[in-house]
Parts: C-alpha cells; sequence; structure tokens
C-alpha cells in the first residue's frame, strides 16, 4: 500500500505518519510505503495516476499555495481510484469532499481513533472499486467494473455501459442488470432514474430539473413524474455518505 501524507505544518505531518504507520503495522495491511509532502504544489509535481492508494490531504495551507480541495481536483482529472482522506480545523468544506469523492474528512487534532475510521473506511471503499457485474458478449464474459460506470442506458434489449475508457453494449434488459449490481457492495450507489437509465449516484456531478449531470460531463435523463422520489433518493446517498 503506497500513502501520502500532504501537510504543511511539520508536526502535524509526523503525527499522522505516526498513527497511519501504528494502523497498519496493527491491521495487516501488508507492506506499506509513505511519502510526505509540504504542501499540494510539491505534492502535485511528482504525481502521476496509479501512484498512491491512499492521500491525506490538508485542506488549508499556508498563504500562495493551492488548496487541498484544488489539490484533490487537479488529482482526481488523473485517477479516479486513489482515495482521499482531508484533514482540517473546519468541518465547513465537508461538501468539497463529497465533490471529488474523498473517502473520508479528518477534523483535527487528529487521534487514533479518528485515523482508524479513515483508514477503515479506505480499505472498504478499495473493496468497493473491485467490485464487478459480468456481462456476456457472444462467448465471451467481460467484467464491468462498477467504480468505472457512470451509467448505463438501454434501447432494444441492448444494454450500453457508459465507463471511463469507452462505451460497452450487450444484449440484456436493464433488469438483469439491476439484479446483477445488487448483489455487490456497490449496489446502494445506483438508481434507476428513467426507464430507460440506470445512473452510478457516485458519480453524479450535480442534480438538475430534468436530468443529473455526470462528472464525465453527459446529462442523464429523469422521469419527470418521478422527479420528487428520484431526488429525495440522490439527497439521501449524498447525505449518507458525507456521513460515513
Amino acid at each position: 500500500m503506497n500513502i501520502a501524507i500532504c501537510e504543511d505544518h511539520s508536526a502535524d505531518a509526523a503525527l499522522l505518519y505516526k498513527l497511519v504507520e501504528d494502523y497498519c503495522a496493527g491491521h495487516n495491511t501488508g507492506p506499506a510505503t509513505y511519502s510526505l509532502f509540504p504542501d499540494g504544489t510539491a505534492f502535485l509535481n511528482t504525481f502521476c495516476a496509479g501512484i498512491y492508494d491512499i492521500v491525506f490531504l490538508d485542506i488549508l495551507f499556508r498563504k500562495n499555495a493551492p488548496s487541498g480541495v484544488e489539490v484533490a481536483k487537479c488529482l482526481r482529472e488523473q485517477d479516479r481510484n486513489c482515495q482521499i482522506v482531508f484533514t482540517t480545523i473546519s468541518p465547513d468544506f465537508a461538501l468539497d469532499a463529497f465533490h471529488v469523492a474523498a473517502a473520508h474528512y479528518l477534523t483535527k487534532p487528529v487521534t487514533a481513533e479518528k485515523i482508524a475510521f479513515a483508514m477503515d473506511r479506505c480499505r472498504e471503499m478499495m473493496q468497493k472499486r473491485s467490485s464487478f457485474i459480468p456481462v456476456c458478449t457472444g462467448r465471451l464474459v467481460q467484467k464491468i467494473y462498477l467504480h468505472n460506470l457512470a451509467y448505463v442506458d438501454v434501447y432494444n434489449n441492448i444494454c450500453t455501459f457508459h465507463l471511463d475508457h469507452a462505451p460497452f453494449g450487450a444484449r440484456m434488459t436493464m433488469t438483469e442488470v439491476e439484479e446483477r449490481i445488487a448483489e455487490t457492495p456497490a449496489a446502494h450507489s445506483f438508481l434507476r432514474c428513467h426507464r430507460s437509465y440506470l445512473v452510478n449516484m457516485a458519480r453524479v456531478e450535480r442534480f438538475e430539473d430534468d436530468c443529473f449531470v455526470m462528472d464525465t460531463g453527459e446529462r442523464v435523463q429523469i422521469r419527470q413524474y418521478n422527479k420528487l422520489p428520484i431526488r429525495k433518493a440522490y439527497e439521501q446517498f449524498v447525505l449518507s455518505e458525507l456521513r460515513k
């Protein structure tokens, strides 16, 4: 496990390092490596997709340095899989944390109990990111990893899976897709928002009057006669994620 700590106060960085190291030593996480950075600029100068499993990121750096939220947005442009844990003295940025799909939000002072909760959450999210459903195409079976799936649409019994790299089509019903997703740890993230659409709420950027706007920029239509229950379901999902 590769872990980065991005913190401009040396005492806070040392404490984070010790607590995370103690957690890894006591929870059978396997070998862990650590990289410490004094601010977001130093971190981004060496960052590339796939290099870290978990990043602890302070939100409020010293003057003239990009904020942790800005750093996280740059990180997310390159890497959707890395787990982000924000650390801050203020709870005011929790909604920003949700929009960059942060695994957790720690308020200082950091304690062993808070770190344990955050690390447990990261490991849970990493397990969810390995969730997939099998989809048959002819004689082949394709694994659809759900964290890479923004939404599904169906037309004439052809379901198109809108994945990060490219759309993928298969002959099956939307009900079959829902049933397979229901058997995975990521099931709570998916919502049937229209007869022809199934959306991954974890990939929604915002809710508009007639659609979900995804983090890919695509718009997914919402059933207008059922708009209020759909909006409520999405809001409940957002609140449940913020509370974790």
